[in-house]
Parts: C-alpha cells; sequence; structure tokens
C-alpha cells in the first residue's frame, strides 16, 4: 500500500476498494441493499483507517484494525 500511495494512485486505491467492499456486502448480505452512497460512506472510513496505519508505520497489528472495523461497520439499511 506505501508504494501505491507513494506513486499518487490514492484514488484508484480507494476506488477498487470500495469495488470490492460493494462486492463483499452484496455477497454476505444479499437482502441488503445498501445505496451505493452508503457504501462509499463505509470504503471511506476503512480507507482513511488503512492510510493511518501506513503512516503509522504499521504499529497497530492489523487484527485490532479489523476488530475495529468490524465493530464500526454499518450494514443496515
Amino acid at each position: 500500500m506505501k508504494l501505491f500511495l507513494n506513486a499518487g494512485l490514492e484514488g484508484e486505491l480507494l476506488n477498487q476498494q470500495t469495488k470490492f467492499l460493494k462486492e463483499l456486502i452484496n455477497y454476505s448480505h444479499p437482502n441488503l441493499k445498501l445505496p451505493s452512497y452508503a457504501i462509499s460512506y463505509q470504503s471511506g472510513g476503512i480507507y482513511m483507517l488503512l492510510i493511518w496505519w501506513v503512516g503509522h508505520n504499521y504499529q497497530k497489528p492489523v487484527s485490532e484494525l479489523l476488530s475495529y472495523i468490524e465493530n464500526h461497520i454499518v450494514i443496515n439499511s
């Protein structure tokens, strides 16, 4: 991720992550019909958490970040 950020590909990273998150939510919750702006909102939060993590030299364990995301992502309509 650090290489992509250094190459100036932040927008592409975020777009790909948002696309993946949409597919993941549609797969894991097929009856949930979140509007695209809700998925974009969730993706932005996850993305900024990753940016923070990279900027702090990966000091927090990835398991801690995943736990935070799991506890704070909103998947209800």
